[in-house]
């Protein structure tokens, strides 16, 4: 859920360094969003919240970059509590997303975003949640045209029928098959989570921070479909489409 009210109040953040995987400092250009997970005391899963800037690296204006700040928060209705309650649940967390990052460059993907810094920390004794966990972590704005939102694909079907076509050979070609041999997808999929790059012909995946492990697969145009590149004229019924793959009359 996206949160109604900051948790990262104060000074406004002019910059963050990282010491890993190398050294670099990166210029905050604009908050972009901030998201709010709270859970009950008995629940498993941890409380946090999350902030997203976009960023320039410092002394670089033409590298860009994302940071996201994950903070530990106190369980729901423990917020009031006094120290000794709240520093009880402080504990370590590495937040999935720089888990996927991780992954992805670690194992040299070229169709998603690199990791370019990290730094996993605890807050301090006068925090919410004394020594809770506190992760930051930049990764590349890829160049490009993001292709779509959570309503659709419409920058996508707003190109010429050559365009497209030359998008979906680099997502059957290129991108799916690296993904999943990473075996890291969004979520959710959708076009929100590609970036074309007509420059380099690059089609990028974008958006991990909630993901799902995948193992590779016969191509099917059905992926093509989750990501909206495709439409069929009626709703599919998918287990005759896997009996009959029959694409003659969707739209590409």
């Amino acid at each position: 859920m996206t949160s109604q009210h900051s948790r990262f109040v104060g000074a406004e953040l002019y910059s963050i360094s990282f010491d890993a995987p190398t050294p670099s400092t990166w210029i905050v250009i604009e908050r972009v969003n901030e998201h709010e997970h709270r859970k009950d005391p008995d629940h498993s899963a941890v409380s946090y919240a999350s902030v997203k800037y976009r960023c320039k690296k410092d002394g670089d204006a033409s590298k860009n970059a994302f940071v996201r700040i994950y903070k530990q928060l106190p369980h729901l209705g423990t917020e009031f509590g006094d120290h000794a309650t709240r520093a009880n649940q402080a504990r370590a967390w590495t937040p999935p997303e720089l888990v996927a990052y991780k992954t992805l460059t670690d194992k040299q993907s070229k169709v998603t975003p690199s990791l370019l810094g990290y730094k996993e920390e605890k807050q301090d004794s006068s925090a919410i949640v004394p020594a809770g966990f506190l992760v930051s972590f930049a990764w590349e704005q890829v160049p490009g045209v993001q292709l779509g939102d959570s309503l659709g694909g419409k920058v996508f079907w707003g190109m010429s029928d050559h365009q497209r076509h030359i998008i979906r050979e680099a997502f059957k070609n290129k991108t799916i098959p690296e993904t999943e041999t990473i075996g890291i997808h969004p979520l959710f999929y959708g076009p929100s989570h590609l970036v074309w790059d007509s420059v380099s012909g690059n089609l990028f995946m974008v958006g991990f921070r909630q993901w799902i492990e995948v193992k590779p697969t016969p191509w099917s145009e059905a992926k093509s479909y989750w990501f909206d590149l495709a439409k069929p004229p009626k709703k599919v019924n998918w287990s005759e489409f896997v009996k009959n793959p029959d694409t003659s009359n969707w739209e590409f």
